[in-house]
């Protein structure tokens, strides 16, 4: 299949909030390689409805796609709806028992389960509006309320958690107490157990992705705003020894390589970088593969050679390239 996923989702720039389109991808940026034109199909497809932004989208087993909190133009959303995209519809799903915004989203090895960790709570501009610690697993095929889990022992801000080769979630963020909290969540036994910061070079948590032998590997930032990457094993739960400099603005995106490298997606004047196991140094592309954007990007991989980059923005005016 030729296409970056089998849906993407972009929400349309009139009309309703709530209104989506269907995006089928047939060229896709070329990482490292000149940047071949871009052509796409855009389908018209259903409406959720509730209207919402600050949500995240979750693409389950089977190929549906779970929408989970977020908030409107005035209050916080608990509804979740899941699209459909053999039908090209929407339908209600468990809501949550707090409405939230900023949270993470991970889903479970069942692929029918999301676990919905932390983000902020109440209305915005209300005195009520605080982080929260609190957790909830969301089904995608019972219509009433996610399930209540274990809270986080406390409240996280730039929430990034990934789920790891032994069913665990491994969760980090920024809390009173550290700016490198880091958290190790058992889903069967629904309970946290705190793990050891990285090494002092990462900061501050900025991205996550699970590694092909079920580890984890965490890009953090310092106070400079450099880049590094640290690998935690999850048989042992330890950190790798050494926190590596991989850059200053950009993404990882794990590649679909029998070396199982992971890429990273240089932004702006930041060339784009790939490493490979044991993960202790970083390579540059042999062409330089940046692309001009500052931040709010993402990245996502089309097939064994091929990257898309999507928005963005550039000296803060949002991009809407691909």
């Amino acid at each position: 299949m030729n296409t970056l996923f089998s849906l993407f989702f972009m929400r349309l720039p009139r009309g309703s909030a709530s209104r989506f389109c269907l995006l089928a991808l047939r060229g896709l940026i070329v990482c490292g390689l000149a940047c071949p034109t871009l052509a796409m199909a855009t389908v018209a497809t259903g409406s959720m409805a509730n209207a919402r932004s600050q949500h995240t989208a979750s693409l389950l087993a089977d190929g549906r796609v779970m929408v989970v909190g977020g908030r409107n133009s005035s209050s916080s959303v608990a509804e979740n709806e899941i699209y459909n995209p053999a039908t090209g519809t929407w339908m209600p799903v468990q809501r949550l028992n707090a409405a939230r915004v900023g949270h993470a989203a991970v889903v479970l090895p069942s692929g029918d389960q999301v676990l919905i960790i932390g983000g902020t709570v109440g209305n915005e501009g209300s005195a009520g509006r605080m982080q929260t610690a609190s957790v909830e697993r969301c089904s995608a095929f019972t219509a009433s309320a996610c399930v209540p889990m274990a809270s986080m022992r406390v409240a996280l801000s730039g929430l990034h958690a990934t789920l790891l080769g032994n069913g665990k979630v491994l969760v980090a963020g920024q809390s009173s107490i550290a700016s490198n909290d880091i958290g190790l969540f058992d889903p069967a036994a629904n309970t946290w157990s705190t793990m050891p910061s990285p090494p002092s070079a990462a900061v501050y948590p900025s991205a996550m992705l699970t590694l092909a032998d079920g580890s984890a590997m965490l890009i953090s930032r310092n106070n400079n705003g450099d880049s590094f990457s640290t690998i935690f094993n999850h048989i042992t739960n330890t950190w790798g020894s050494a926190a590596v400099s991989v850059g200053t603005r950009g993404l990882p995106l794990r590649m679909p390589f029998a070396d199982n490298s992971v890429l990273w997606v240089g932004f702006f004047s930041d060339p784009s970088r790939i490493a490979v196991p044991p993960f202790s140094t970083w390579r540059p592309l042999s062409a330089p593969g940046n692309f001009n954007t500052e931040a709010g990007a993402t990245v996502a991989v089309s097939s064994a050679s091929r990257v898309a980059v999507m928005g963005g923005a550039t000296f803060g005016t949002p991009d809407n390239k691909i």
